[in-house]
């Protein structure tokens, strides 16, 4: 039979991820842990080949007899000659014991082996059942119990194989338990080695604040730690050691940090850390006798996660290994804004003022902005008469082609080289930092002088170039979302212009107090930051009763940090019901998100699937928001919306067609604004501004539209399809300008009932005849549309006037302000402007301009005020 290892070439990653999280385990007593594996079925996967458990782990089902999944999810039907295996990892058992849960329609009649690496034992268990059942859920189950006692490593395998020709049997679950040593200890700064146990895994060295931590599996977090070293005993179960860095921390010892005792192969040491709050190892070997960072890990595989970089240094009879990220984001969660321009704001060149160039050619890093300028007319301005004009600057003159940005990046636009190593020194020319996962705009300030040119470069994006700023330092704006931690690369990509120009004079031809690229300061605004959580001790699964038991007015929300995957079936409530969003954002989710996978199927393709920064997800995957950005989002004709945040949309389309609308128009509620660029090329929208005396529905041309407000449109276009939309969060349906005893529009992003009754009258849009039409009796209005609601006694129907005017925008420069308020005195005052127009005056469309008018501005201009400070 294959083990699980055979099975991984068959198993997308995320159930990969997810089966390795069942190797979780907890320890019973001293040195000693007992995993368990539970095993209920409720699918199968490649016909009758495998049966997959809820927890994800594969059983394999030989092919002889007839193995079926029972389709209610009570469990596997084994008849006569079928059989399932399993093969745990290697382990070190004192004892294990198995637990069969079985019933029969006929009889049960089955061999159960357990054995470890060929050592193994039978038991045959005989019931037999005196009727067939109806029904799955009427068989009657059993439990029985096997136990096995070895102290032989080796790995651990289960058979359940149905002998007998009258035998249906049904295996609900299975569990496996054993006990074996964790082989891990840590040992202090004052020499006492401490076993970690089950009882101190928690806190290993007994602290008020736990720095040492060990979460029963795999890894051993350091959390500001001050020790000796770590011993690693050769009958460690653990196949690799995973070592989570959280702030600073310090190993001491006179030869290794970390001691494997196992002399015949090595074992893979991992270190990683938060990539929003990143922490860092120092290794201080008081003998002073490495000579390679290797050295202080002997026994091990290195492997650096998370942009982990390492160090030697030698000196004072000690050596010294550094393990830390070199740039952190230079803006975090409680710090959304940093402005950089010297310590005395006199230019930031200030802040590498006296490096040497062999120091910027290695990287010098200073308030988490990586130099690597090699020239000798690259780093800080140092010429007296540019620094008294224009304070302390940054010189970027040596050239990069795109030939040699291209040498950074691997197939996958992924880093070849991390941002503090030598490799990435020798390559790139110019400044580095480091963005947050989230929202914000960057400013630069600079100057590109005669030949210079500012290019930045944020994540996988091509680069923004600017060149115009010749003479006078002018700042450039640049709005950045990343989904993940991103690094930004600011360099120069041309060269003087003279021939007569050497190498080690990068200055722009012409004069040479001028410098090809110049830098004076860069800031950062962060409106919005998503931190990576930290993964737990002990994480679990998300279950189905966690799932329906959170829903509640159509979305789910769950606050977990234990919580690293979604078990499968976990939302198999949802299936077919109305689901705006899943709020997974609080947990400690950390896999490979597929919407086409068959856990995240069962979720409505319209709902919001909200989940923590680090996960990856499939490119074609809609409406999945990871932190605060989603690379794709539909919305769905007929289904309901709603968001509990802001997020960005850098993909937005909806799918209601209006190329049916074009003439007569429609109705729309859109949770996001259009700006003027973007609303030219969809088309024309309208807020309402008024009725007439004759019951036609007044409406004025807006070149912008804000989010959740309902308008009238007229398209140009089929689809509306726009990038890098911010989604704004959803509030309860809103009404346009009107007070609430006036006729208004109402938006709706969930399917609303309305009908007219005596306090009320409420109308929808026909786009046959762009009328308002009275719903006498009960009518549901369609997400992403808007309906009229009405006084009582209002008319059957109403018309609409369309009109290319702004209301209220007197003078016709697009915006209602107090200039328009002036411009309408001036012209009841008989001295109007030239550009004043009357029609546009007229806000409540009684023919006349007056004060009134005047009154309907004020109105406007206080609500748009309004609007904005919310």
């Amino acid at each position: 039979m294959k083990s699980l290892y055979s099975l991984f070439n068959h198993t997308p990653r995320s159930l990969m991820l997810m089966m390795l999280a069942l190797l979780a385990f907890q320890s019973v007593n001293a040195k000693q842990y007992s995993r368990r594996y539970v095993f209920s079925y409720s699918t199968s996967s490649d016909g009758i080949q495998y049966a997959v458990t809820t927890e994800s782990s594969w059983w394999q089902i030989s092919s002889d007899g007839d193995a079926t999944v029972d389709d209610s999810g009570y469990g596997v039907y084994l008849s006569y000659g079928s059989q399932l295996s399993i093969t745990s990892d290697k382990i070190f058992p004192a004892s294990a014991k198995v637990t069969v849960t079985a019933g029969a329609a006929v009889q049960v009649y089955a061999d159960i082996t357990v054995g470890v690496d060929g050592y193994t034992q039978n038991m045959e268990t005989s019931d037999t059942y005196q009727r067939y059942y109806y029904s799955v859920s009427d068989i009657t189950t059993k439990e029985y119990t096997f136990e096995l006692n070895r102290n032989e490593p080796g790995e651990i395998k289960v058979e359940l194989a149905s002998n007998h020709p009258n035998t249906a049997f049904l295996i609900s679950s299975v569990k496996v338990e054993y006990e074996a040593d964790y082989g891990l200890s840590v040992t202090t700064l004052a020499g006492e080695e401490i076993a970690i146990t089950d009882n101190n895994r928690l806190n290993v060295l007994n602290e008020d604040v736990p720095t040492v931590q060990f979460n029963g599996g795999n890894m051993l977090m350091l959390n500001q730690a001050n020790i000796g070293k770590i011993t690693v005993d050769e009958m460690n179960e653990i196949g690799s050691l995973n070592l989570m860095l959280m702030g600073a921390n310090r190993i001491q010892n006179g030869d290794k940090a970390v001691v494997y005792k196992n002399t015949r192969e090595k074992m893979n040491l991992f270190f990683s850390t938060n990539v929003s709050k990143p922490g860092s190892l120092e290794y201080v070997c008081t003998a002073g006798n490495l000579t390679t960072v290797n050295d202080a890990f002997q026994g091990f595989y290195l492997n650096f996660n998370n942009e982990l970089l390492t160090s030697l240094t030698k000196g004072d009879g000690q050596n010294i290994v550094n393990i830390a990220v070199l740039l952190t984001p230079i803006v975090d969660k409680e710090h959304m804004s940093v402005t950089l321009e010297g310590a005395s704001g006199t230019g930031i060149g200030e802040d590498i003022e006296g490096r040497t160039t062999s120091e910027l050619q290695a990287g010098y890093e200073v308030n988490n902005i990586l130099y690597t300028l090699p020239g000798e007319k690259d780093g800080y301005v140092d010429d007296a008469a540019v620094v008294a004009a224009d304070g302390k600057i940054v010189a970027i003159n040596s050239l990069m082609t795109a030939t040699t940005i291209s040498y950074l990046y691997d197939s996958w636009n992924r880093f070849n080289y991390t941002p503090g190593s030598s490799n990435f020194a020798s390559i790139f020319k110019g400044m580095t930092f480091k963005l947050p996962a989230g929202i914000g705009h960057l400013k630069i300030t600079a100057r590109t002088n005669e030949t210079g040119t500012l290019n930045v470069k944020i994540g996988n994006n091509a680069p923004i170039v600017f060149d115009d700023a010749k003479t006078e330092f002018k700042e450039y704006e640049i709005p950045y979302i990343c989904s993940s931690p991103t690094y930004v690369l600011i360099y120069n990509m041309a060269a003087p212009a003279s021939s007569k120009v050497t190498d080690d004079d990068r200055r722009a031809p012409g004069r040479k107090e001028t410098h090809t690229t110049e830098i004076k300061g860069i800031s950062v605004n962060a409106s919005n930051v998503d931190e990576v959580p930290v993964a737990p001790l002990s994480g679990r699964g998300l279950t189905e009763e966690e799932v329906n038991a959170a829903f509640v007015d159509g979305h789910v929300i769950i606050k977990d940090p234990d919580i690293t995957i979604c078990n499968l079936g976990c939302f198999d409530g949802l299936k077919n019901k109305k689901v705006t969003y899943i709020d997974l954002s609080e947990t400690s989710l950390a896999t490979q998100v597929y919407r086409s996978n068959n856990i995240y199927n069962k979720i409505p393709a319209s709902a919001l699937l909200i989940i923590p920064v680090g996960n990856s997800i499939e490119t074609s995957s809609k409406n999945i928001v990871v932190g605060s950005v989603c690379n794709n989002l539909l919305l769905s004709d007929g289904t309901p919306f709603e968001t509990p945040r802001d997020f960005v949309a850098t993909k937005l389309e909806m799918a209601r067609d209006f190329s049916a609308n074009k003439e007569k128009g429609s109705t729309v509620f859109l949770p996001f604004d259009v700006n003027e660029a973007d609303a030219e090329k969809l088309g024309a929208f309208y807020s309402m501004a008024g009725v007439t005396a004759g019951n036609e529905l007044q409406v004025s041309k807006v070149k912008a539209t804000e989010a959740n407000q309902p308008y009238l449109f007229k398209p140009t276009a089929d689809k509306i399809s726009m990038s890098n939309v911010v989604v704004k969060a959803t509030t309860p349906p809103a009404a346009s300008r009107r007070t609430a005893t006036e006729t208004q529009l109402v938006g709706a992003f969930k399917s609303t009932d309305i009908v007219s009754d005596e306090t009320a009258n409420y109308y929808t849009f026909n786009t046959t005849d762009g009328s308002f039409v009275k719903a006498s009796a009960t009518t549901t209005v369609s997400p992403f549309t808007a309906y009229l609601k009405a006084p009582a006694t209002a008319p059957e129907t109403y018309g609409v006037v369309w009109s290319d005017y702004i209301a209220g925008d007197a003078n016709l420069d697009g915006q209602v302000n107090v200039t328009d308020i002036v411009a309408t005195v001036n012209y009841i005052m008989e001295t109007p402007a030239a550009d004043f127009s009357a029609e546009a005056a007229d806000v409540n469309r009684d023919g006349q301009v007056n004060v009134t008018d005047i009154v309907e501005m004020v109105n406007i201009i206080m609500t748009s005020s309004s609007r904005k400070d919310q």
